[in-house]
């Protein structure tokens, strides 16, 4: 959101001014230096967009840049500095702009100071990809300074660092922007303010298609957040829980216009550019190391902590709707993971027993109005039920067996044209389906070689159009594929591979689903737990699932993330389950 107070030399801020209206769920007051999270509250009506003016110290590394002229106020972008030579900035503030034509000012807080650190620049350079009416895409460019700059230096988000920018975190922009939403009064100190991270499929609500959201963070609060005069400066997050704050993003874009023209600012949620996508280019320019060698691992190798760390990874609080199933039989997560990806988040509970104190504490965080079980009792006990009851009321989607439950479960999605058919005696071939199937249909279970009455009665009534199976004909005889056509009267296809990797990847890349998706998610393929909980979160991040072996990444599936070509990719569970190496060749794999 780059702008000059007076309509002087250089580019005025380049991007699409759209008018439309968000529905945040979130909105919290100014966060005290260690929230990681964002909570509910009513408190910002006094509040101006900029927040409150930093703490004396606060943010070090952040810089201004103002034109080559005599005044040091004369800002139009902010920055932050990588070392002592190189400043991070956003490539649009440069739009119009040599470098003889930038100074930065580091060291103050307070613009009109006179003792302040007024730095040439050498040379710029913007990404190389960065097109000026494609923000925020590549929307990121280095300033080489003309003399080292003895002030700390920022650290910037690694992919390792995905929980700065999880949803619901309470991250911060710093800048000397402006502090009304009409973008009409600027001062000279340095302020912050408090905005949510939002989950991609919220900001899409507002932005829709008129900008990427491939290589940004979205985050916004009603009535804060960045403004004129902020572009290229940081949003900040802590790197994990009672961690240090990285920058996890470079101000892009949030401008809106009301009816009358008038450009506004906190209106919309802001798009910040994914610092952690940047950084193998940084690191080609620079010769700093920067961490892009980092994977993002998501969980843990404890199921319950792993389950709570990849619905933390995909869903901000709160959620009307919880799942829960089995941590202990795979069949009614199988079935109800296409489910709770279109309705809320799924998470594992022990058959019998106390739920673990990880899944309390993410319930909490999610704040749920009902929880939904999949399974009766003999999957999930009443005691386990009982105590999931403290957070809000619990119903069951449950039969008699696992192929009724599925039937209980699939008759919860209403009127549906496509049906997903799966084995009832096996886990691997159903694993990577749930992004396939959410939205589009539910999933069923069938024996090997007969379709059990339940499964046949629900076909015939729903007569799908499509029937597609899940797996090859060891797992689904070609019997009953005709049998399955017979009954339903639809078309009925095979998705399959050589084994159950090859079969995710086929799963995954089937009929071009994914288009430039945000992740690709891989989770074990010799456990079903990370891999039933990530695809659910990878359907609600509009995203894949992969399978791989836990000590080696298959052919299939390196060709498979090359197809589907992600921003990053996302390695589901512990390390006793992917171990290091394996995981730094799925990111490698897996990186734009």
């Amino acid at each position: 959101m780059r702008g000059r107070r007076e309509d002087e030399g250089g580019a005025r801020l380049r991007a699409a001014l759209i008018a439309v209206a968000v529905a945040l769920a979130l909105a919290v007051p100014p966060a005290p230096a260690d929230a990681t999270e964002a909570t509910s509250g009513d408190s910002l009506e006094s509040q101006v967009v900029r927040g409150e003016v930093s703490g004396d110290g606060a943010w070090p590394f952040m810089v201004a840049l103002v034109s080559s002229g005599d005044r040091d106020d004369d800002l139009f972008c902010g920055g932050t500095l990588l070392d002592a030579r190189w400043v991070l900035t956003a490539a649009h503030c440069l739009d119009g702009e040599s470098a003889s034509s930038v100074h930065v000012v580091a060291g103050t807080q307070d613009l009109t100071d006179g003792d302040v650190t007024r730095v040439p620049v050498a040379g710029a350079v913007r990404h190389p990809r960065y097109v000026e009416d494609r923000l925020p895409d590549y929307d990121a460019a280095l300033l080489r300074l003309t003399r080292p700059v003895d002030q700390p230096t920022v650290t910037l988000a690694t992919a390792a660092a995905w929980e700065a920018r999880a949803p619901g975190v309470a991250a911060r922009t710093v800048g000397w922007g402006a502090s009304d939403p009409e973008a009409t009064e600027f001062g000279p100190q340095l302020r912050e303010g408090v905005t949510a991270v939002l989950a991609d499929r919220v900001c899409e609500q507002g932005w829709g298609s008129q900008h990427s959201l491939d290589q940004a963070i979205c985050a916004g609060l009603a009535g804060q957040g960045a403004c004129t005069g902020d572009s290229g400066g940081p949003l900040v997050a802590p790197a994990h829980a009672g961690g240090d704050w990285v920058q996890s993003g470079i101000v892009s874009i949030g401008l809106v216009t009301d009816g009358d023209g008038t450009e506004i600012c906190g209106q919309n949620p802001g798009l910040y550019v994914d610092v952690a996508t940047l950084l193998p280019w940084l690191e080609a320019e620079t010769g700093l190391s920067l961490g892009s060698g980092e994977p993002m691992r998501v969980g843990h190798d404890d199921v319950y902590r792993s389950a709570a760390a990849i619905t933390r990874h995909a869903y901000a609080g709160p959620q009307e709707t919880v799942h829960v199933a089995s941590a202990e039989a795979f069949a009614d997560g199988l079935t109800g993971g296409a489910l709770a990806a279109v309705d809320g988040p799924l998470l594992l509970v022990p058959e019998e027993g106390p739920v673990p104190e990880a899944i309390h504490t993410e319930l909490s965080r999610l704040s749920p109005r009902r929880i939904v079980a999949f399974g009766g009792e003999a999957a999930i006990a009443g005691d386990t039920v009982e105590d999931l009851g403290v957070h809000a009321p619990v119903t069951r989607l449950a039969g008699a067996d696992r192929y009724e439950t599925a039937i209980e479960i699939a008759r919860a999605w209403g009127s549906t044209d496509k049906v997903y058919v799966a084995t009832g005696e096996n886990y691997p071939d159903a694993l990577a389906a749930a992004p396939l199937a959410a939205f589009r249909g539910p999933i069923v279970l069938v024996r090997k070689d007969s379709v059990p009455v339940p499964t046949s009665g629900f076909l015939a009534a729903l007569a799908p159009s499509e029937v597609v199976i899940l797996g090859g004909s060891s797992a689904v005889s070609e019997a009953v594929g005709d049998r399955l056509a017979a009954v339903s009267g639809g078309d009925v296809r095979r998705i399959s591979g050589a084994d159950r990797y090859a079969t995710a990847a086929a799963v995954a890349t089937d009929r071009d689903n994914w288009t430039d998706p945000p992740f690709a998610y891989v989770a074990a393929g010799g456990d079903y737990r990370d891999a039933l909980v990530g695809g659910v979160a990878a359907a609600y991040a509009s995203s894949p699932l992969l399978l791989t072996r836990g000590d080696a990444v298959d052919p299939v599936v390196g060709d498979a993330l090359a197809r589907l070509d992600p921003v990053r990719t996302v390695v589901v569970g512990g390390e006793a389950a992917i171990d290091p190496p394996t995981a730094r060749v799925l990111h490698d794999s897996g990186r734009r």
